[in-house]
């Protein structure tokens, strides 16, 4: 019987004198045959097709790895430069078992998944330096921009000095024409001060004659008063109290500015008083030309525009 047939045992005698038993054979069919290694097997996991079960390539990639370890060694330094390492493809499955071509560390790690502490390291520097750079040119730009605005105001107070320079230069021209005037002031204001103390000192003595009367006459003699006084002279001396008492009266209840009849002292107060206003309505214009008026006001000193 063929191995092929169907049957269960293979073409022997069966008038065999040996005792080992035969050997017993599994039934061959298109799902047990032997496997035919001349063609590929497309059917791997199991021997009966599926028609969920998508055909595999003959020829797969290799399994995609786990990320790569972060620590490999280096290469020597020197020994590779940026310039001459060439063009370096990006990092997948397919070119991690080539062979080191010659990259530096840095570019070949930098298309790492993972960083290295290197890697890290670095770029927190450049973070740091690009941080550090871009607040230095913010400070420069601001200092920049600020001694700007500082020398348009020094330009604007130059100018307001300058005026105020004219300014002083007229006022001193204005005192020294006025300084005969300001000397005659000075003199009338001395000797109405010596007029006063002069009036005083006359009251003084007055008041002390008034007090102490004279006693002696021209010639030394004694004015005595045993005598007593007449009728007549006691009449004369009450009416003279009495005109007096009237007269002292009315010139209370009636006061006229027509009969105001200032002293010389008076007048040179009223002369003073004048010139000190004058003397601040100069001061107020003066203050009004320094400082910074609104646009389109002028005087005799500054126009603004």
């Amino acid at each position: 019987m063929d191995q092929f047939s169907g049957g269960y045992y293979h073409r022997q005698s069966y008038t065999s004198r040996s005792t080992t038993p035969i050997r017993q054979q599994p039934q061959m069919n298109q799902y047990s045959q032997r496997r035919d290694t001349s063609r590929p097997r497309n059917y791997p996991s199991s021997n009966r097709p599926s028609q969920y079960q998508t055909q595999q390539k003959p020829y797969p990639p290799p399994p995609r790895q786990r990320n790569p370890s972060p620590y490999r060694r280096a290469p020597p330094p020197g020994k590779f430069s940026r310039s001459s390492a060439p063009p370096q493809s990006s990092y997948n499955s397919y070119n991690q078992g080539q062979p080191y071509q010659g990259k530096s560390y840095e570019k070949r790690q930098s298309y790492s998944p993972t960083p290295s502490r290197n890697q890290i390291f670095q770029q927190f520097r450049g973070k740091q330096e690009r941080e550090q750079r871009t607040a230095v040119e913010r400070e420069e730009s601001y200092n920049v921009r600020v001694m700007k605005e500082r020398e348009a105001e020094i330009q604007d107070i130059n100018s307001k000095v300058k005026k105020v320079n004219e300014i002083y230069a007229d006022l001193a021209g204005l005192i020294d024409g006025q300084q005969d005037l300001i000397d005659q002031v000075d003199m009338a204001i001395e000797e109405a001060n010596a007029h006063t103390k002069e009036g005083v000192t006359n009251y003084e003595q007055a008041r002390l004659v008034f007090e102490n009367p004279i006693s002696e006459d021209l010639f030394g003699d004694k004015i005595g008063r045993d005598r007593p006084k007449t009728p007549r002279e006691e009449e004369r001396r009450r009416l003279r109290n009495a005109r007096d008492r009237n007269r002292r009266s009315r010139e209370a209840s009636y006061q006229s500015s027509e009969f105001d009849c200032k002293t010389p002292f008076e007048t040179i107060q009223d002369d003073l008083k004048e010139v000190l206003k004058d003397v601040k309505t100069f001061g107020n214009r003066v203050f009004l030309a320094c400082t910074a008026p609104s646009e389109g006001q002028y005087n005799e000193y500054a126009t603004y525009r």
